[in-house]
């Protein structure tokens, strides 16, 4: 699927259309996955940050500017996302280990 047709569905999604959630889904978890597994390792880990990851795209779709990437909005806030939980993570370490 392309960009312009990817477009078309999440148009379509925000429309009211939410069976279609699932094809854009498909279309872009891999591309989130990687933006995830770059940062973390755990296949868990990397499960549910993809989760939360679309749940905030979902919760924010309307911030989401029509005629642009949809892929690479949603892999940006997955890695924003992974970004911040890998630094409360580094956190967590640091003040368990004092």
């Amino acid at each position: 699927m392309n960009a312009k047709e990817l477009e078309m569905l999440v148009e379509r999604y925000r429309l009211g259309e939410s069976e279609l959630f699932d094809e854009i889904y498909y279309e872009t978890q891999k591309a989130v996955y990687l933006s995830i597994s770059t940062i973390i390792k755990d296949k868990s880990t990397i499960e549910d940050l993809m989760q939360e990851a679309y749940i905030k795209a979902i919760n924010n779709l309307d911030s989401y500017k029509s005629g642009t990437n949809f892929q690479a909005w949603i892999c940006t806030i997955a890695r924003n996302h992974t970004i911040n939980f890998y630094n409360r993570k580094k956190k967590e370490t640091l003040v368990d280990s004092v």
